[in-house]
């Protein structure tokens, strides 16, 4: 709406578009969101690493380390999913 009202000048237009066209405003409900949706895709990425880490350790009589290793699991996030099959 306001690039419109600027239409007649052609500077002043160009950067309202500038600032309103393109750049969006974070809001905190934004943020949030995109926290727990960053949040849900970690979640369900550590559930399927469990899953495919109980059927290489069921099907192969694998240890847990031999199975995340498998999986090219870095070292130190051992603990975290060895924690999480208990």
């Amino acid at each position: 709406m306001l690039v419109n009202l600027a239409a007649k000048y052609g500077r002043l237009k160009e950067e309202v578009r500038d600032v309103m066209g393109g750049k969006v405003l974070m809001t905190e409900a934004t943020r949030i969101l995109n926290q727990g949706k960053a949040e849900g895709r970690a979640e369900g990425k550590a559930e399927k690493l469990l899953e495919n880490l109980r059927a290489l350790m069921e099907t192969m009589s694998w240890t847990a380390e031999q199975a995340l290793a498998a999986l090219k699991v870095p070292e130190g996030e051992y603990p975290k999913y060895l924690s999480m099959l208990k």
